[in-house]
């Protein structure tokens, strides 16, 4: 006998009093005598409010971007991205935010591996760098303050070192100079992206316009992209975006394929930077 279901007629509570039961604000008050079957129509209709009223416009900055001019002629994508990375490599200073999504990604440091999160960077040329990062140690979240200059390193934690810098070597290898060398950090980043093609203008926060240079390349490659904070491996998906006015980057994010997404917001250059120093480091 084939299973039949009956919907049935009785009165219920009124909907204030059962969407409470469940959780939930109600929009609409439901007289006692609405039979089930209106009260799941009423009740579809009050989610329709519901998520309607939540339509806004995306804040993220990884928001996907809409192309609102194709620009005529459109631009070289090669020269347009040598000329902004030859404009970033000769810039005095730096501030740049960084971010990530996705799966955790561990550095090795003398405390274990750490899943970075995100940084607030500051670049002084040719070979200063302190950021403010926030990574997860044994599961909890953590703030760490990192200073190099050249190859030297100052790391310093509320708990792990009492908030007092303290020396030694956080990130192997790591050495801000590298940033603006000839033939590496930037310069090796722009060889790297020269195949990226011109997407078009498209709007980014508050009305700025920037051109959109997307493509594919090797992590290796690119890893100055995140002030080699970070060292990515295998292929990427690399989107650059260019200031049309100064020709200077804004953004770029780096996505590897079904693990995670990096994104660096350029916030200043050329601006006056505050650093705080370790007193061995001139401070």
């Amino acid at each position: 006998m084939p299973f039949r279901t009956r919907l049935a007629t009785r009165s219920l509570p009124p909907l204030p009093v059962l969407l409470r039961s469940h959780g939930m604000r109600s929009l609409v008050t439901v007289p006692k005598s609405v039979t089930l079957p209106r009260i799941l129509l009423l009740l579809l209709a009050a989610a329709t409010l519901v998520a309607c009223s939540d339509l806004v416009p995306a804040a993220s900055a990884t928001a996907v971007p809409t192309v609102v001019a194709p620009a005529a002629p459109a631009p070289d994508a090669a020269e347009l991205l040598t000329q902004a990375f030859r404009n970033i490599r000769g810039s005095a200073t730096l501030k740049l935010a960084l971010q990530h999504s996705g799966e955790p990604f561990l550095i090795a440091t003398d405390f274990g591996n750490v899943a970075f999160e995100q940084a607030d960077i500051s670049f002084v040329a040719p070979d200063t760098l302190q950021a403010v990062a926030q990574v997860a140690l044994l599961g909890l979240p953590v703030d760490v303050d990192l200073f190099a200059r050249g190859e030297q390193q100052w790391y310093r934690n509320a708990l792990l070192t009492g908030g007092n810098w303290q020396g030694g070597i956080l990130l192997q290898n790591f050495n801000p100079q590298q940033l603006v060398a000839s033939g590496s950090g930037f310069d090796r980043a722009a060889s790297a992206l020269l195949n990226l093609t011109w997407q078009g203008l498209v709007g980014l926060e508050e009305g700025q316009l920037a051109h959109l240079l997307r493509g594919p390349a090797r992590g290796e490659e690119v890893s100055a992209l995140l002030v080699n904070l970070v060292q990515l491996t295998g292929e990427v998906q690399t989107e650059v975006y260019v200031d049309p006015d100064t020709l200077l980057p804004l953004r770029f994010v780096l996505t590897q394929p079904e693990l995670a997404t990096w994104e660096v917001n350029v916030t200043a250059v050329n601006a006056a930077v505050q650093l705080d120093a370790p007193r061995q480091a001139g401070g």
